[in-house]
């Protein structure tokens, strides 16, 4: 995933578990998990992975997440190509994803008595799950490669930090120790909406305040907030219509096909019943778009 989408599942994954007690974790596949040496074999204790701690913080770092514990541990994870967070109601049985490789069982922060059920999941295993102990650790040894975040980096800055090198500039961009959460779409969108038709051009300084500027407001806040907005709005819909979706699915099992399939039709109507999990959202607003640079 891009950075903005990195940003909206922090955001709707922090308004759900932040302050939650995981109550279980489980992993069902070893190796994807790195523990608080780098090993990513031998044996990994629940208790590793946060059992029995709150949920202090979900923060992001580039394109990471960070999930932080009461203890000043946590874990980052690392979504690759194909990786996804999946929250789901904890109270009832589930199918099992494939692909699932780490499950949490979660304390609603809001209600202890409902539990919301956390799974990572990612076909491809390009992603993972990386454990620390403290901050510093975090810093020191999972984030240390990184450079500044490109959602707050200023033209100056940027300019100083493309001058150190002879690279093109979106091979630059791209580089994570040169500029923290820059994807390959990301970069292609930050030029584009500057007018930049060769990625490998040399950018002056007064639009590099504007390439700056693009990362910082174009890219992050417009994008993600209005992403995360039309995917509540969705998610909240959905939710509201359930009802009247469910009452016509049974409808036309009973009234159009032969008992067989009317069986079918209404159990699958009872599961999406019981599949209500996550909250309606809250309603983010872009942040304001100051001291636009102009040409």
């Amino acid at each position: 995933p891009e950075l903005p989408e990195v940003e909206a599942i922090r955001r709707q994954i922090g308004c759900v578990v932040t302050g939650g007690l995981i109550c279980m974790a489980k992993v069902q596949r070893r190796d994807v998990v790195r523990d608080r040496l780098g090993r990513r074999e031998g044996r990994l204790s629940p208790d590793d992975l946060g059992r029995r701690r709150v949920i202090r913080d979900v923060d992001r770092r580039g394109k990471q997440l960070m999930i932080s514990f009461s203890d000043g541990g946590g874990m980052i994870i690392r979504l690759g190509m194909s990786g996804r967070i999946n929250l789901e109601d904890g109270s009832t049985r589930q199918s099992v994803f494939a692909h699932r490789h780490l499950v949490w069982m979660i304390e609603s922060p809001n209600s202890p008595e409902t539990k919301i059920r956390m799974s990572f999941i990612d076909p491809r295993r390009f992603g993972g799950v990386y454990l620390f102990t403290s901050a510093e650790d975090c810093q020191s040894r999972l984030l240390a490669g990184l450079g500044p975040e490109a959602t707050s980096i200023q033209g100056r800055r940027l300019g100083g930090l493309l001058r150190r090198t002879r690279r093109a500039v979106k091979a630059a961009l791209l580089d994570q120790a040169v500029l923290a959460g820059v994807g390959n779409i990301y970069a292609d969108e930050a030029f584009t909406g500057q007018g930049f038709t060769r990625p490998d051009l040399v950018i002056r300084s007064p639009r590099l305040k504007r390439l700056g500027w693009q990362l910082r407001f174009g890219s992050h806040s417009a994008v993600p907030s209005k992403l995360v907005e039309a995917l509540c709005g969705i998610t909240c819909f959905l939710m509201d219509q359930q009802a009247c979706l469910l009452d016509s699915i049974r409808s036309m099992a009973e009234a159009e096909h032969p008992a067989s399939i009317a069986g079918t039709l209404s159990g699958c109507a009872d599961r999406l019943s019981n599949h209500n999990v996550l909250p309606k959202m809250p309603t983010l607003t872009p942040m304001t778009r100051q001291d636009v640079p102009h040409n």
